[in-house]
């Protein structure tokens, strides 16, 4: 996932681990569940990954997956599953 952002593997994974902290963090402040990342087909989504891309984009507003992946905008290959 680092090659799609350009970046190191390390950084990366600390940027990754920093994003999920404070995701943590903001659900607990709510009252609200979050103890792991969503799966597809049993494995994580990169929740990192796709919030640099969508707001890389304009924001979810502007960047509506489920049209964007049937009109072909975003290809389906750019957000791999992990593990896979």
């Amino acid at each position: 996932m680092a090659k799609i952002l350009n970046k190191d593997p390390v950084t990366y994974e600390r940027e990754r681990e920093n994003f999920l902290k404070d995701l943590r963090h903001f659900h607990e402040t709510r009252g609200t569940l979050f103890k792991k990342s969503p799966r597809i087909n049993g494995k994580d989504i990169d929740l990192y990954l796709l919030y640099v891309v969508v707001t890389a984009h304009g924001g979810w507003i502007k960047n509506d997956l489920t049209y964007n992946y049937m009109t072909g905008i975003v290809p389906s290959d750019r957000f791999e599953i992990q593990g896979s």
